[in-house]
């Protein structure tokens, strides 16, 4: 993943500052390396969270916007997560290392293969944005 001084500027900040992302990732530096991209342009990162009972805990406990979540943590599939947080009707960027996931094609908002980079990412969240503002996310009651 690119690092942070490769971003796009002012326009991908202004998009999203201000979104809650629940960052869900087991392995620290790739965690680390999502939150200081998202960090500087204002988004609030929730987590990260290393596995589902974390990432379940936070999701609980916060107001999320859109989550960011890795299918594979510390070889626990990830899909009972992926399915709660969809069902609040949280958009949902899934990262993966895997060729083929069909089924969470119908759920995600999108589904980014692993090595991912930071345009990749920043594109996904300010789609999700954009349809934040458009009022075409529509949260189920919590």
């Amino acid at each position: 993943m690119n690092s942070v001084a490769h971003t796009p500027a002012a326009d991908t900040a202004s998009s999203l500052n201000g979104m809650r992302v629940l960052l869900v990732e087991d392995t620290w530096i790739i965690a680390q390396s999502y939150a200081g991209l998202l960090d500087p342009l204002g988004v609030s990162v929730v987590g990260p969270a290393a596995n589902v009972a974390d990432a379940t805990r936070m999701l609980g406990e916060n107001v999320i916007d859109a989550a960011l979540v890795d299918v594979n943590l510390q070889g626990e599939f990830a899909s009972d997560l992926i399915d709660a947080i969809h069902r609040r009707g949280i958009p949902i960027v899934v990262v993966t290392g895997y060729e083929v996931l069909l089924r969470l094609g119908d759920i995600a908002f999108t589904v980014l293969k692993k090595p991912i980079r930071a345009e990749q990412l920043l594109r996904a969240l300010r789609a999700i944005g954009v349809q934040m503002r458009a009022g075409k996310v529509e949260r189920a009651p919590t």
